[in-house]
């Protein structure tokens, strides 16, 4: 009897663990998508800085505040595609 029991409690552990796992995965992946989102901006903001400081006219500010929804699409289709490549394989 008491096997059956610790079967029963085990399979409503994984449940609710699998449950609770499909609720926190799109949080996070918009964390991950947003954390990448600002590294990468980041670099951008670096890069046009210097490039600036090498004499080619531009606003830095201006070109890393463009970038910003470029870069957040393709993190965001980036994460989209390894969570799909992930479902498939699993």
């Amino acid at each position: 009897m008491r096997t059956r029991v610790d079967l029963a409690v085990e399979e409503q552990n994984r449940d609710l663990l699998a449950k609770l796992q499909l609720r926190l995965q799109p949080t996070v992946e918009g964390l991950s998508t947003a954390a990448i989102t600002y590294y990468l901006v980041s670099l951008v903001g670096n890069l046009a800085r210097g490039v600036s400081d090498a004499g080619v006219a531009h606003n830095a500010d201006i070109v890393r505040a463009l970038s910003v929804p470029l870069i957040a699409t393709l993190v965001w289709q980036g994460v989209r595609r390894v969570r799909r490549h992930a479902a498939a394989a699993g």
